[in-house]
């Protein structure tokens, strides 16, 4: 039997969870009060709305009523009537219980009601595509802080030879060096926007801009990578200066004119040194790759030398290309097939190419310039360089004259 203590110690543990949970009660009771009366309000408030949304629409059911509101032929009574009847259908938010006469009066014709029905605009903005040479994402590409990188080249190689026991040495003069200087080069672009445009328009015209430049930018730097003539710009790989070509090729000797076949590519596959080979990559134009994809043997029958990339595509890179056994892509500003274009390249590019940024794309906002016109200067300016750095590196495949 419990103990006197006991029963009082139960009674006030009793008496204070009865507070705790009367106490939690009268909270929540004040709580919903609250939303209800928040209720309450926003109901009122709707209700208010309504009623002022009817009266407008009582006094444009008015002024519809009055003789001529509705415009139409002279005489033409059954017009007018439909006019009416769509008008107010659609002012009653009715539009589904309009005829088709009426949806046409009133939709198509502004008089009768078409100019109160807004015109609706998407944000998005339908972009023009722009196709980007894939040499930066194939290259070395480094960081400066100044206006040109300096690279150790070895131009020489040391030589062993064998010695006998007592035999005399001679000492190795080939081993020699070279300084490779890659400058940057700039390129801008300048575009005027109205005030009024920025201001009113439904896109961000900043960050389209933006985006765009950096696509463009893009698109000069893939040019310049491959042909570039070092000359205020990046000196590209199949630059000619000097009359000469700064890496070598193969030219097809066996093809009808502006063309090549299977042979000459693996010529120029077998022409690259093995090291580079192991690592090399072919581009071409996609037209160029279309047209390696016809080839056919003697009885018509296609040589696939073109094959999608299984492994890649298992590992989640996407849809790659193999030719004989190479990875392929597509480069939108190689050559396309001409009389002796240079139409392909097969190379180790990572060492054959080096690409130098001194700075990510700079953007000044301008809006003090041209502000007597209204408008607002944005100037994008990017700094980088291009260089090729291994000529054995890499060959290219030329087009029979």
């Amino acid at each position: 039997m419990p103990t006197l203590d006991e029963l009082k110690a139960e009674v006030v543990k009793a008496q204070a969870d009865a507070e705790q949970k009367r106490q939690a009660l009268d909270t929540e009771i004040k709580t919903l009060k609250g939303q209800i009366e928040a209720g309450d309000k926003k109901f009122a408030d709707l209700v208010t709305e309504s009623k002022e949304a009817g009266k407008r629409v009582d006094e444009l059911m008015l002024k519809l009523a009055a003789p001529g509101a509705v415009p139409g032929n002279a005489g033409d009574k059954k017009g007018s009537e439909i006019a009416k009847s769509a008008l107010e259908k659609f002012f009653r938010r009715q539009e589904h219980a309009m005829t088709t006469e009426e949806k046409a009066l009133v939709l198509g014709d502004s008089a009768s009601g078409g100019i109160i029905v807004p015109a609706e605009r998407s944000n998005r903005m339908i972009e023009k595509v722009t196709e980007v040479s894939p040499i930066r994402q194939l290259a070395t590409v480094m960081q400066t802080r100044v206006d040109h990188l300096e690279i150790v080249r070895e131009t020489g190689q040391m030589s062993a030879a064998w010695t006998a026991e007592q035999g005399t040495l001679s000492e190795d003069t080939a081993t020699k060096f070279a300084l490779e200087k890659i400058p940057v080069h700039a390129s801008n672009a300048l575009v005027k926007v109205s005030r009024q445009m920025l201001a009113d328009s439904p896109i961000d015209i900043e960050s389209f801009l933006m985006n765009r430049a950096a696509l463009r930018f893009g698109k000069a730097e893939g040019i310049a990578f491959l042909t570039g003539n070092g000359v205020g710009r990046p000196q590209g790989i199949l630059a000619t200066p000097n009359g000469s070509s700064i890496i070598s090729g193969t030219q097809s000797t066996a093809a009808a004119s502006a063309g090549f076949v299977p042979d000459d590519v693996l010529d120029a596959e077998a022409s690259l040194i093995s090291t580079y080979a192991q690592n090399a990559t072919w581009l071409f134009a996609r037209s160029v790759v279309n047209y390696i994809r016809k080839f056919k043997d003697t009885q018509n029958r296609y040589l696939n030398m073109i094959e999608l990339d299984k492994l890649r595509q298992i590992e989640g890179g996407g849809r790659g290309l193999l030719l004989d056994g190479y990875p392929l892509l597509e480069a939108v500003d190689m050559a396309a097939l001409a009389s002796a274009a240079k139409v392909g390249i097969f190379a180790d590019f990572a060492e054959l190419y080096t690409i130098v940024d001194r700075e990510n794309m700079i953007v000044i906002r301008d809006p003090y310039s041209s502000k007597t016109t209204g408008l607002v200067d944005y100037l994008f300016e990017r700094r980088v360089g291009g260089q090729v750095v291994q000529p054995d590196a890499g060959i290219y495949l030329q087009a029979k004259a």
